[in-house]
């Protein structure tokens, strides 16, 4: 007798458990509204500027029409139509271009949003490979496009970027990461002589390491460098390396789009020597 009320007893914890699961699953789902008014639920995995990543199906941002995050449906009307916008849990709207969304941000070209704050975002329609805001270049941008317009990217890069006939070159490179926060990563990339701090909402791991600059470096010419610190033209890179109009503590992408071509063995010896000078 008593074995089985021990068991109906089970029976029944292990039945509301699973119900409590479904329904925290349930009210855990993002979606994704493509424009031709298809659905995608799941978790909103990651925007990079230029793709959608949702329960690891990628989606290009020219096919979106609205992102909700753990929202309800269906989703608010469009208050700004010319430009990306941000609507809140608390029920106000700003706008500004969608830069990028990471498990706990949602980083726009105005300003940088905890992602739990924030309910929808509506992106305007754009071109295939325009990037996130249409026709500006910006090395964020450029870096997204394929290699066929390597030429056009070229263009949009600040000169320090440009090592043909520099006389002192250098490589941006990680020296050290610091867990700032339970979950916030500051990553230290040094080149020229000058350290250039970038803050991540996220804990840190050899992944995000591996993700701030090619494994074997970016090559930097440290004349012009050094005379981007001393006019600010085109831009200030302590503050935005890559000239994007993002401040380096804010940018997803801080030394810009990557694509590193380093072997196994060149990885391994790479982050090994990050944690130990973490």
């Amino acid at each position: 007798m008593r074995s089985r009320v021990a068991f109906i007893s089970i029976t029944i914890l292990v039945a509301g458990l699973l119900g409590i699961g479904v329904l925290a699953q349930h009210g855990a789902r993002d979606r994704v509204i493509t424009r031709d008014g298809h659905s995608v639920v799941g978790h909103l995995d990651s925007f990079d500027g230029r793709t959608v990543v949702i329960s690891g199906q990628s989606i290009p941002r020219h096919q979106v029409e609205w992102i909700g995050l753990t929202a309800k449906i269906p989703a608010p009307l469009v208050k700004n139509a010319v430009t990306d916008e941000v609507h809140k849990r608390n029920g106000s709207v700003e706008s500004g271009r969608l830069m990028g969304i990471t498990l706990r941000k949602v980083v726009t070209d105005a300003r940088s949003y905890d992602r739990q704050a924030i309910a929808w975002i509506h992106l305007v329609e754009a071109p295939p490979d325009s990037g996130a805001g249409g026709s500006g270049a910006t090395r964020n941008d450029a870096g997204r496009r394929d290699s066929n317009n390597q030429n056009d990217d070229a263009k949009s890069l600040p000169p320090w970027f440009e090592v043909d006939h520099c006389q002192h070159k250098d490589r941006a490179e990680k020296c050290f990461w610091t867990g700032v926060a339970p979950h916030s990563c500051n990553i230290t990339v040094c080149v020229c002589g000058y350290h250039i701090d970038t803050v991540f909402d996220e804990v840190c791991t050899d992944a995000l390491w591996a993700s701030v600059v090619p494994i074997k470096g970016l090559e930097v010419c440290c004349d012009k460098f050094k005379e981007g610190l001393r006019t600010h033209q085109p831009c200030d890179p302590t503050d935005d390396f890559d000239c994007d109009g993002v401040p380096n503590k804010k940018d997803l992408e801080p030394f810009g789009k990557h694509t590193s071509t380093a072997d196994s063995a060149d990885e391994k010896n790479f982050l090994a020597k990050g944690r130990r000078e973490k």
